[in-house]
């Protein structure tokens, strides 16, 4: 399933980003995409691959969860917006 959407959503051959020397053999989000590949094959009770994938970053990575707080990532209407002439959000 995952390389199914990494398919569609990313062509390395198009890809306009030219990896320089110095950097890594894979891109960032070929690194990511690697990790989420094997988060879903290895054997856990979770039967959803995000809840795999997540719990493969808590539990083997030791990355820690994110607050409920912190998930909602603001638009850039929130962001604007004015509540008594200050936004809640720095830019």
């Amino acid at each position: 399933m995952l390389v199914e959407i990494y398919n569609k959503d990313v062509n390395p051959h198009d890809s306009r980003i030219e990896k320089h020397d110095n950097e890594p053999k894979l891109f960032f989000h070929e690194f990511i995409f690697l990790l989420a590949v094997i988060a879903c094959k290895k054997n856990t009770s979770d039967s959803l691959p995000a809840l795999k994938i997540q719990n493969f970053f808590i539990q083997n990575l030791e990355f820690q969860p994110v607050d409920d707080d912190q998930k909602h990532i603001p638009t850039f209407d929130e962001m604007i917006e004015e509540d008594d002439g200050e936004s809640d959000y720095e830019i």
